[in-house]
């Protein structure tokens, strides 16, 4: 049985930009994270992405009534990217796990230990907030989830997960200093 929570776990095919292996940069059960009002019946919600094109335009995705996820076809290509993402380092698979709740004065601390990485609640942006508009219906999407390179041991910069439960569509952007 799958873990409640997953971070960075292979997803099936390839990128159609840079023909990486895709990734769900998450993945998760809403009903263990009091998220069933928005996410419904959905067992489990997985958030496909490229590890490389994120980081130079967002990346849909979409999951199934089983939360199945898969690359979009709404995607577009960015108009640049890397010719050498072949020779990029790929991130650690399944590297995060789940620790506790935060205090919430936590983050109003700045002597506390932290680590960006989370499941729910504000994005902590490193640039400007860019909350990405669904493929589908054009609504804001909703904050998922982000990972802090930091907290992997890769390197800088935060990956972004973002839902619209309505039309199960995810989207994923990336932002560094």
């Amino acid at each position: 049985m799958p873990a409640k929570f997953q971070a960075i776990t292979p997803a099936e095919g390839c990128c159609p930009w840079c023909a990486r292996q895709l990734i769900h940069l998450v993945t998760f059960e809403p009903g263990e994270f009091c998220m069933t009002e928005a996410f419904g019946e959905s067992a489990r919600v997985q958030v496909t992405t490229c590890e490389v094109c994120t980081a130079f335009g967002i990346v849909f995705g979409e999951y199934d009534t089983v939360g199945h996820g898969r690359w979009a076809s709404a995607n577009i290509r960015p108009e640049y990217l890397p010719d050498d993402s072949d020779t990029w380092d790929r991130l650690p698979r399944n590297p995060l796990t789940l620790a506790g709740r935060r205090h919430p004065l936590s983050a109003a601390d700045q002597f506390l230990p932290t680590t960006f990485s989370q499941l729910g609640g504000h994005p902590t942006w490193v640039q400007d907030a860019t909350y990405p508009s669904c493929a589908k219906c054009s609504e804001s999407m909703m904050f998922l989830a982000q990972v802090d390179n930091g907290d992997i041991g890769n390197a800088e910069g935060i990956y972004y997960a973002f839902a619209c439960p309505q039309c199960r569509t995810t989207a994923t952007t990336y932002q560094q200093t």
